[in-house]
């Protein structure tokens, strides 16, 4: 089931993203996020925008949330997509479900576009971008340092509003 993320679903969120800060690049975070900053992110993060779960008896297998791309008013109508599924139910449709339901949740704000930033390492989230609908618009090469390698980012960006 996808629904709304609550406070009592952070621990959970919070510890499929540690997994993700400690094992690989796929997040340039380099230390784990302790619980009072992850909470503080969820509520500055759902002041404005959806933060969602998908959760399946009493689990959380995966959480996306949509955040601002750029402060600047101009801006106002794009967002930035995170979107993390448990390591162990990647590959499952789990993300697909998450990223389809933020989507609607970003239409019905009035969003346009939705940019995603994905580490040039992470094979699964490229191959998963371009599945569903993702275009690769920027390639920033070696920007990054983690876990003794250099990375660099992809910047997909997905219209919501083909008319706009």
């Amino acid at each position: 089931m996808i629904r709304r993320a609550q406070l009592n679903d952070l621990a959970q969120c919070l510890d499929l993203y540690n997994y993700y800060i400690r094992n690989t690049l796929y997040t340039l975070e380099t230390e784990e996020l302790t619980p009072a900053l992850f909470t503080d992110r969820f509520r500055q993060v759902t002041e404005t925008y959806p933060w969602l779960v998908a959760e399946e008896n009493g689990e959380i297998l995966g959480y996306a949330y949509l955040d601002v791309f750029n402060p600047r008013k101009a801006y106002s109508r794009a967002c930035d997509l995170s979107l993390y599924v448990r390591s162990d139910q990647r590959g499952r449709g789990t993300g697909t479900l998450l990223l389809q339901a933020i989507e609607e949740e970003a239409r019905l704000a009035g969003m346009v576009c939705m940019i995603s930033i994905v580490t040039g390492v992470n094979e699964p989230s490229i191959r998963f971008h371009e599945k569903t609908g993702f275009v690769r618009v920027a390639d920033i090469p070696r920007c990054a340092y983690k876990h003794g390698e250099w990375t660099g980012v992809y910047y997909y960006q997905k219209m919501l509003s083909p008319s706009e």
